[in-house]
């Protein structure tokens, strides 16, 4: 199963927030209460998320936080490696670890296309997409599972 670490879920529901506010700063309190996050877990996405340039921050009485830029120019490929790194499926394409059968592998010179389109899928869509309804031409499982 492909799954992102829970940071990075928390990421793409910050900024769906911040993006259905607009250009109204946003404090970290309000947006756990209104995303339902603790508030350690959301600061500590959102500074991940100043420190990748997707959210800017502002002190002061009416500081806050904003998207750095508009949602229809923010990939999700950007947002999920700014918080996981490169995309890399495998843990022998990342570098990290190389399997008992790495010498005789047949797919290991393969896992490069794979990453490469499942990256490009994703930097086709992008956060305003996220703030949208669901699609209802997708297949029912992935249906129910953005409903």
């Amino acid at each position: 199963m492909l799954r992102v670490s829970r940071l990075t879920d928390y990421a793409l529901v910050l900024l769906t927030r911040l993006a259905q506010c607009g250009d109204r700063p946003q404090t970290a309190q309000a947006l756990a209460a209104a995303t339902h996050l603790h508030l350690p877990m959301a600061s500590k996405s959102l500074k991940k998320l100043c420190q990748e340039g997707l959210v800017s921050s502002r002190r002061g009485q009416q500081g806050g936080y904003t998207l750095a830029r508009k949602p229809a120019d923010i990939s999700i490929v950007e947002i999920v490696e700014s918080m996981e790194g490169p995309i890399a499926l495998a843990p022998c394409e990342s570098g990290e670890l190389l399997c008992d059968i790495h010498r005789s592998c047949q797919i290991r010179p393969h896992w490069h296309l794979i990453n490469s389109r499942l990256r490009a899928e994703l930097a086709q869509l992008s956060l305003a997409e996220l703030c949208q309804p669901p699609r209802r031409d997708l297949p029912p499982t992935l249906v129910a599972l953005n409903a």
